[in-house]
């Protein structure tokens, strides 16, 4: 059996539901892996290889070219497993001049996050409606 945290429990007693939402995590499990989260790996530098794609303007490319050698950021870039995984702050991302997300993770901000309210029925009206979600996210 899987157990599912729950937090921000309210009981609901008009219409017999339960609202709560569901913390979302992450672990990096050892005994599952050949390796261990400090393991390096070379990988593409996404935030270095998109940012002419995205701006095409060669002007803002001249500056993202000059914010790119400052950072002294590259193509490729050498991370550990833990830093891809869980994130890291990309020296690049960190120069541009607006305000823009400059940490990068697979799995970053997954930890400590939540999707969405669930509103299910507690059965007390009727006990064939236990755990039956009525809404999620409202809907």
């Amino acid at each position: 059996v899987r157990y599912l945290a729950k937090e921000n429990i309210t009981q609901n007693p008009v219409d017999h539901t339960v609202s709560f939402v569901q913390p979302n995590g992450a672990i990096f499990e050892p005994s599952l892996s050949v390796g261990t989260e400090n393991d390096t790996f070379t990988v593409l530098n996404l935030a270095v290889a998109a940012a002419p794609h995205i701006y095409t303007n060669s002007f803002v490319q001249s500056v993202l070219n000059s914010l790119i050698k400052k950072s002294k950021s590259s193509m490729f870039q050498t991370r550990t497993l833990r830093e891809l995984l869980w994130g890291y702050k990309d020296p690049f991302l960190s120069l541009v001049p607006y305000p823009i997300p400059t940490t990068i993770g697979v799995f970053y901000p997954y930890n400590n996050t939540v999707d969405g309210v669930y509103k299910v029925f507690n059965g007390k009206d009727n006990i064939s409606n236990v755990a039956i979600i009525d809404t999620y996210k409202g809907k």
